[in-house]
């Protein structure tokens, strides 16, 4: 009996969602390396973008990330002139992050290669298999992100049942 045979399904979903985050963020490198820039960019203007402007705080929480690690990645994101940062007339210690208009130049060039990655990835998948997958990948992101804070998500029903047959 193998070691995949003695895995829960919440294991298996485990081990597979770290494959999965794996290939993909490798296959997004290469893809976005194309229009000279990242997953992490990418991503990074996308939340600023969304909700712009942002705090460093802000953006860590958008993108699951340590505030230390957010505060590099936006620090890079200066240099590169694809972000502008602007203290707050209110609070001078704090600072809020725009996306630039070389950013907002840069979003629309990855554009296409997110596109057509995404269209790859999960072409031969069902929308309402992605919505289902989208909605389970949203509960874990909640609560990693409590477990990252230190408390936990009470478990619950599930809206939705997770196959391990596929």
């Amino acid at each position: 009996m193998g070691q995949q045979d003695q895995q829960t399904p919440a294991e298996e979903l485990w081990w597979l969602l770290m494959q999965v985050g794996t290939l993909v963020r490798r296959v997004a490198e290469r893809r976005l390396s194309s229009a000279r820039s990242s997953p992490d960019q990418v991503q990074a203007l996308q939340a600023i973008a969304a909700r712009q402007p942002l705090t460093v705080g802000e953006i860590a929480r958008a993108m699951g990330l340590e505030r230390n690690s957010a505060s590099q990645l936006v620090e890079r994101l200066v240099q590169q002139g694809l972000v502008e940062r602007e203290r707050s007339l209110s609070d001078r210690r704090q600072v809020f992050v725009s996306v630039s208009e070389e950013g907002r130049l840069a979003l629309e060039a990855a554009a296409p290669s997110v596109r057509a990655l995404a269209t790859e990835l999960l072409g031969a998948i069902g929308d309402g298999q992605i919505r289902e997958a989208a909605a389970t990948l949203r509960a874990m992101r909640e609560s990693a992100g409590a477990l990252l804070q230190g408390t936990s998500v009470e478990p619950g029903p599930s809206p939705i049942e997770i196959s391990a047959a596929g």
